[in-house]
């Protein structure tokens, strides 16, 4: 059970980095995968785990 609730917390923070990345690089007018550390360095696959990198 305590696994359970601590991979629920992992994703919603997660998720939650996710939506601010997205929300800072659109402001900078970039795009996942172009080159800005922000916004994922040059890879959109690595745009979901930039917080985590």
């Amino acid at each position: 059970m305590k696994l359970t609730a601590v991979l629920m917390v992992a994703v919603l923070v997660l998720t939650a980095c996710q939506l601010i990345t997205a929300n800072e690089c659109s402001r900078k007018g970039e795009w996942c995968g172009l080159e800005s550390v922000l916004c994922c360095n040059g890879g959109s696959w690595n745009c979901w785990f930039v917080c985590t990198a």
